[in-house]
């Protein structure tokens, strides 16, 4: 009978163990399995912010808005005759991959004249290569010359990036 008693004793025990040992792989499993997900390789290059570099006294602004999952940067500018406006587009890599800016493709709508005297320039960044966290800073000017038309310009400019991880290219 005693012999019983142990023989039962010790299976318990050792079932016991045998879960116990079972819950601790599981959470270790399950730990590593986690690490893995977060390692994963996250492709996210965005417009940041838009700033403005100089402030005209004339009614010359534009009204910047970041929209289309930060792919696209949308301005409604209105400028006098005469002056320039100056602005820096942050663009941000946030994924955890290197990004490479293949090109900002811009789009002009002249709202008030077929011909369109406002120079528009940027700075290219054509080629860049990002890493995770890291930033690079877009320039771009509007400057209407004086004797051009004689009215205020009123016109929707917007940037779109085209980007895409280095090994693709």
């Amino acid at each position: 009978m005693k012999k019983m008693l142990r023989m039962r004793n010790s299976i318990i025990v050792i079932l016991c163990f045998t879960i116990i040992c079972m819950a601790i792989g599981f959470s270790l499993l399950s730990i590593k399995l986690e690490k893995i997900k977060k390692e994963k390789p996250n492709f996210n290059i965005m417009f940041e912010k838009v700033i403005v570099n100089d402030n005209t006294k004339s009614n010359s602004k534009c009204s910047n808005s970041i929209i289309n999952s930060s792919k696209e940067v949308y301005m409604n500018c209105l400028l006098d005759e005469g002056y320039q406006l100056s602005y820096s587009v942050v663009i941000k890599n946030v994924g955890n991959m290197d990004a490479q800016i293949i090109s900002v493709v811009e789009n002009v709508l002249s709202s008030n004249s077929s011909t369109f005297p406002v120079k528009i320039k940027h700075s290219d960044l054509g080629g860049e290569v990002l890493k995770p966290n890291e930033e690079a800073t877009l320039d771009v000017s509007f400057n209407y010359p004086k004797g051009s038309l004689g009215i205020p310009q009123n016109f929707n400019y917007s940037l779109f990036l085209v980007a895409s991880s280095p090994s693709n290219s």
